[in-house]
């Protein structure tokens, strides 16, 4: 039996090392099914279901392709100017007479300098062999995950009734399908609350980096809608950027900035956080930070967005059942 085991779980292991990229696009594809959901149903009460997932479907690449088209090459082209620009600002931040000492004692220049010089990288996800495999294959993973997409969304409930009929005991059954059910709805609204809140935030922090003249405000509007998914902390972690480059023309604009995110920061945890947690979940900062990072680290900006979608669906999950 020892060796039995052993053997299985090696085989496991590598079948599902070997099967990972696969692995990771049911999984997107299972997310992409389960956030449409709400919009197909809302299209389904004005037409039938099949028309409604081709109007959803149509709508999404219209939106994603609209997005890509008026962001990455800006995003691209930014990065660029950050990597040359903000070590220059640093530099000067070093210099100045008001924040010279810290600055200096933070070692400011080579920590932007390699902050910058990683930020393709960290947002591509993976090594560089990972990339060019992952640049290879990138039109077979989005027919595939589009596809998949669409077969979840067609016959992902009657797949998960077919799951669920194995479980013999009615009551345990009824109250996992229950679970199931409350806990995908409050996650996915927990997701989508929050997406919207990073979208205003990011696109506010990159409208004052345009205003207070801060290189790169596309990709470090990028970087602060990532961040403000991490409640309490991540709005003003994700903001500081632009306030230190921004000190490094004028001081007492980098104060002000900084300021000004950390008055949005108290509005949206007092006003619009606990609003969107009282319908739907609440997710701590530490187990959002955790699962993001290691999301990030693995497959980028998509693998930080699908880390943060499982947790948010695995936390209302477990509070459904714990309350049942």
């Amino acid at each position: 039996m020892i060796v039995l085991t052993v053997a299985g779980v090696t085989a496991f292991v590598a079948m599902t090392s070997a099967s990972v990229r696969v692995l990771g696009w049911m999984a997107a594809a299972a997310s992409m099914a389960a956030l449409l959901d709400p919009l197909i149903g809302f299209f389904s009460r004005l037409v039938r279901r099949g028309l409604a997932v081709l109007i959803t479907m149509l709508l999404v690449f219209a939106v994603a392709g609209g997005v890509a088209y008026l962001t990455v090459n800006d995003v691209v082209r930014e990065v660029r100017v950050l990597e040359r620009v903000a070590p220059e600002r640093a530099k000067a931040l070093e210099e100045s007479k008001r924040f010279g000492s810290a600055a200096r004692a933070f070692d400011l220049e080579d920590r932007v300098r390699s902050a910058v010089k990683d930020i393709p990288e960290r947002l591509r996800g993976g090594s560089s062999t990972d990339a060019i495999r992952s640049a290879g294959t990138r039109g077979v993973a989005y027919l595939a995950t589009t596809v998949m997409t669409v077969f979840l969304i067609l016959n992902g409930g009657r797949l998960a009734q077919g799951a669920l009929a194995q479980i013999t005991d009615e009551k345990r059954r009824e109250k996992l399908d229950r679970a199931l059910r409350l806990g995908v709805a409050r996650g996915v609204q927990y997701t989508t609350g929050s997406l919207g809140m990073a979208a205003i935030a990011g696109g506010a922090v990159s409208a004052v980096a345009r205003l207070a003249d801060v290189p790169g405000p596309a990709p470090l509007g990028v970087w602060a809608a990532l961040w403000d998914l991490v409640p309490v902390v991540g709005g003003v972690i994700g903001a500081l950027p632009v306030a230190i480059l921004a000190a490094a023309i004028n001081p007492t604009t980098g104060v002000l900035v900084l300021a000004g995110f950390l008055l949005y920061e108290v509005f949206e945890m007092t006003v619009l956080q606990k609003r969107l947690e009282r319908n739907s979940v609440h997710i701590g900062p530490f187990l959002t930070l955790l699962g993001m990072s290691v999301g990030l680290e693995l497959y980028g900006i998509g693998g930080a967005l699908f880390a943060f979608f499982a947790i948010s669906v695995s936390m209302g999950v477990f509070e459904v059942w714990r309350a049942d």
